[in-house]
């Protein structure tokens, strides 16, 4: 009997009539008619618990595919899906019977991406479906796209596979690019507001997004939301931030920080968990102490949970500020303030800083203009001297590059060692080795102002 006989059902009936009269008159013993059936084989579990899988496009994202399938018993199941050469995976789920579905995240805007459902009973048994093709939609009229200037994948960080980050133009985007300088994912900031500072949750499962109309309306951000949402452009929940203009940070208990303006002074605040909102620490009253009348206006806030404090970089002064969370007592500032810590060697001060913060060792890490008299935009890193009050360089990157940016920009230290640079205003971002090799550099054209950026090595963990 070759295999095709198995497949048929007259054969098989049959067969199983012969076995029946066999075992009855005692001519064989018990046969395990499974075996003649082929129920273990692959192809045909596949057809008992999945079926009927198709594809639609998101119709609010434009570069996600909802795949959909009907599941008839329980079993893992994944995605697999290919973009140009590359296999990728969904998280593996335990699922039941019902329909289902799951996205594929990271494609680039129109684009094929071949995917296929994959499914694992308990017992073992694991099946392929069959290789589909889906095409994302065009990329958003609107918004700015990037170019791939320089690329050396065998020496960049290898937890880097996305960058998430606010991109301002028409209203304000927060996008999602690939290492290919691609974009995969962009929703566009509501009218009458503007982003620059959306980023990842503190847990690391939603999107975090700034709503201000400090700079879309001019009210002084008194219309200023944060919103939380999933990536699938589903809203999990939006908190007032009155005052918000730029920076913001949430902590491990969900509490909500800002800079809220006021005038010409500012005022960091807090929302509670219950919707409570109190100052922290109030940047008039840190003037008047110092004796001095500048205006205060700030573009980094960052929580240092180890020792629950805030650093805010004041880039009126030229000052970065480390205050208590619970006392909002000062405890020490650097900079160009009266009473400010010095550096060394001298030529090494920041100015017009943006995005300062202390390092897993240590070292406090900043964006900064080269010197006061230059837009040249550029990396320093220092050590802290406690007993001296001095933070002395221990490197630089940028310095001669002749990059400039007049406003914005960060850097970030990735785990295996290697920095990322964004230039902000000047719509670059770069990834350097601790040689300041350039092994990653993506350039924006035109007037384009890059806000928050964040490192992310995997988009299902925004996924609802």
């Amino acid at each position: 009997m070759n295999y095709s006989d198995r497949r048929n059902p007259r054969m098989l009936s049959l067969i199983f009539s012969l076995i029946a009269t066999l075992v009855s008159s005692g001519c064989v013993g018990d046969i395990d008619t499974d075996d003649l059936s082929g129920d273990d084989d692959d192809s045909t579990f596949a057809g008992d618990v999945v079926q009927s899988v198709d594809w639609r496009i998101h119709e609010e994202i434009g570069s996600l595919i909802v795949v959909t399938w009907e599941q008839l018993a329980a079993a893992v199941v994944h995605l697999e899906f290919k973009i140009d050469d590359d296999w990728f995976e969904s998280p593996k789920r335990q699922l039941h019977d019902g329909m289902q579905e799951e996205l594929l995240l990271g494609v680039p805007y129109d684009h094929d991406v071949t995917f296929r459902v994959v499914a694992a009973t308990d017992a073992g048994h694991t099946w392929t479906g069959d290789e589909q093709v889906a095409h994302t939609r065009p990329i958003p009229q609107g918004v700015a796209t990037a170019s791939l200037l320089t690329s050396v994948p065998s020496e960049w960080e290898p937890s880097l596979e996305y960058m998430l980050l606010a991109v301002a133009g028409n209203r304000g985007w927060t996008v999602v690019i690939d290492r290919a300088a691609r974009l995969v994912w962009a929703r566009q900031t509501p009218q009458f507001y503007t982003s620059l500072y959306s980023r990842p949750s503190y847990d690391g499962t939603d999107i975090l997004v700034d709503h201000n109309s400090f700079w879309a309306t001019f009210d002084e951000g008194a219309a200023s939301q944060v919103q939380r949402l999933k990536i699938d452009g589903s809203v999990v929940d939006s908190y007032d931030t009155p005052g918000l203009h730029h920076a913001f940070v949430d902590l491990a208990d969900g509490t909500l920080a800002w800079p809220a303006v006021s005038g010409y002074t500012e005022t960091v605040k807090k929302r509670n968990p219950n919707g409570e909102i109190e100052p922290l620490w109030s940047c008039q009253e840190f003037h008047e102490e110092l004796g001095v009348q500048n205006y205060c206006g700030s573009n980094t806030l960052v929580w240092n949970e180890s020792q629950d404090t805030f650093l805010l970089s004041l880039y009126s002064d030229e000052t970065i500020v480390e205050f208590d969370h619970a006392t909002g007592q000062t405890l020490r500032y650097f900079g160009h303030l009266p009473g400010a810590w010095g550096f060394d060697p001298p030529d090494s001060a920041f100015y017009w800083q943006h995005g300062g913060h202390f390092t897993d060792a240590g070292t406090l890490l900043t964006s900064t203009h080269a010197s006061g008299d230059s837009d040249e935009c550029v990396v320093r890193e220092y050590t802290l001297d406690e007993s001296n009050e001095v933070l002395h360089e221990v490197w630089n990157f940028g310095i001669g590059l002749g990059l400039e940016s007049e406003a914005m920009g960060e850097v970030h230290r990735l785990p295996g060692g290697n920095t990322l640079h964004n230039y902000g205003a000047g719509g670059r971002l770069r990834e350097v080795t601790p040689d300041g090799t350039v092994v990653w550099d993506v350039q924006w054209a035109g007037q384009v102002d890059v806000g928050r950026s964040t490192a992310l090595d995997n988009l299902y963990d925004l996924a609802p």
